[in-house]
């Protein structure tokens, strides 16, 4: 239809010209000759209909365009499993928002009959053509689905297991959000969402849209090159340091050298970082206050939300074969390498991983402290975090979760009440748990449920009996 519409503009045109040049205007005439009142909208109309259309189906046949420079060299469990996570986080949320909003708009134009007067001659209706919007978006989103079941299919049974396990509470998650956003009084928590949107009377569902827009354009091409950068350096510095063997002490040494070294570099005001004051007077952020109790029950929500990601995608390293062969070098790097695997590609990449986890950290520390100061790269606070985990069970993962609760409650307290004693209590806490709670707490509390299960001792039960029997049974066991 779109090439028909403009080769018949193309043949109106010229042959009005040419009959009308050779005086034959009559005829040009009777035959409705001449520039047309149609074309134009028509062929923009069919042609946005066309690109709709096509986008479940260029899906499908996986022609859309991607920067896959690093992706093309991975290999194909890794492709799908960096596929599925994506779909699932990104694509299959935005083009529900996309369909739900889409079909508003087109009912919105269908009920009012809404035409377009703004740069058109000829005026039509827009909503035929806008109905291609929605349904657009609903056949992309179908198409998303099956590209997700052959990520799963060519991810390995291993991956497999782990994201179908994810699938329901993704759902329900899912459902959550869209109707948190579009029907928020009809679900539980959807009153705090009603009323985050109550404090803007200009936010409405367009702008969330744009702000969801505006915010990973943000992460992109501001937020992500300075987190990047940080990984990077991460990633460089595990590349010298475990390829040349750096291990234990003279690596933890060199780890607080560097953070130290920025430390210092960062207090100079020629750096741009605010110098001994940081950076501060963090108001709003992507337009909301964040000192409203609605934008920091949201951030303690995305906080809470990263930690659950953060603690699942780390379990799932640690039970897949990369995290077999890492708690293997932890207990004995020097026969890993004997048998042929290569150590410190497995350390550099879980170095860079933690890198990753204190980039999201620190990207949610600073809306709810509202400053950021040089200081943090202060070696005292990686210490903090090494008590954290002695303090919860070391080689638990929700062991440091429950130590870095109990440890900053405990800071929390101490600093009110005795804050030059802090720093002597974070010692001796660290030296009590190392030599009385080597496992941590959650080893002291799985020793109690031991001790509850004890069962009784024999001697005491065959003592029950008659005399004979307790001699014959103390005889058997000589």
């Amino acid at each position: 239809p779109l090439i028909a519409i403009v080769v018949w503009e193309v043949i109106s045109r010229n042959g009005d010209a040419i009959l009308s040049d050779a005086g034959l205007g009559w005829i040009s005439d009777a035959l409705g000759l001449g520039p047309t009142l149609i074309a134009y909208d028509m062929s923009r109309m069919i042609a946005g209909v066309l690109w709709m259309a096509g986008a479940g189906y260029g899906l499908m046949r996986g022609v859309h365009i991607r920067a896959d420079f690093l992706y093309r060299n991975w290999t194909d469990k890794t492709q799908a499993t960096v596929d599925a996570a994506l779909y699932l986080m990104f694509f299959i949320p935005s083009m529900i928002f996309f369909t739900w909003v889409g079909t508003e708009f087109w009912w919105k134009s269908f009920i009012t009959g809404e035409t377009n007067q703004v740069d058109s001659a000829w005026g039509p209706l827009l909503w035929p053509a806008r109905l291609a919007i929605p349904v657009g978006g609903m056949l992309l989103l179908l198409q998303g689905l099956p590209e997700i079941f052959r990520a799963f299919h060519k991810m390995g049974k291993e991956r497999e297991r782990f994201f179908v396990r994810l699938l329901p509470i993704y759902v329900i998650g899912l459902v959550w959000l869209v109707f948190a956003i579009f029907e928020p009084q009809l679900l539980p928590g959807g009153e705090w969402f009603n009323e985050l949107t109550k404090a803007k009377p200009n936010l409405d569902k367009p702008i969330i849209g744009l702000i969801m827009l505006g915010a990973m354009l943000f992460v992109i091409f501001i937020g992500f090159p300075i987190a990047f950068t940080l990984i990077f350096l991460a990633f460089v510095f595990g590349w010298l340091a475990f390829r040349s063997r750096v291990t234990g002490v003279y690596l933890s040494i060199m780890t607080q050298a560097l953070t130290y070294a920025l430390m210092l570099a960062f207090f100079r005001n020629e750096m741009g970082f605010g110098g001994n004051n940081g950076l501060t007077d963090f108001k709003e952020l992507l337009g909301f206050d964040l000192q409203a109790d609605s934008t920091r029950v949201g951030l303690l929500v995305c906080t809470a939300l990263t930690l659950a990601i953060a603690y699942l995608v780390s379990q799932f390293i640690l039970s897949s074969k990369a995290g077999r062969v890492i708690q293997a070098i932890r207990d004995s790097e020097s026969r890993v390498r004997f048998v042929g695997y290569k150590t410190e590609n497995y350390k550099i990449w879980l170095f860079v991983y933690s890198a990753v986890l204190a980039a999201l950290a620190g990207a949610l520390y600073v809306p709810q402290v509202g400053i950021i100061n040089p200081g943090e790269f202060s070696p005292l606070n990686s210490i903090e975090i090494v008590v954290w985990v002695a303090v919860g069970g070391r080689g638990l993962l929700y062991g440091a979760i429950l130590g870095a609760l109990l440890v900053n409650f405990a800071k929390t307290q101490f600093t009110g009440i005795l804050p030059e004693a802090w720093l002597f209590a974070l010692g001796a806490l660290f030296v009590v748990v190392t030599v009385f709670l080597p496992k941590g707490v959650v080893g002291l509390l799985s020793m109690f449920a031991r001790l509850k299960k004890k069962p009784e001792d024999p001697d005491t039960q065959s003592g029950a009996g008659s005399d004979g029997t307790a001699n014959s049974t103390q005889g058997v066991a000589t």
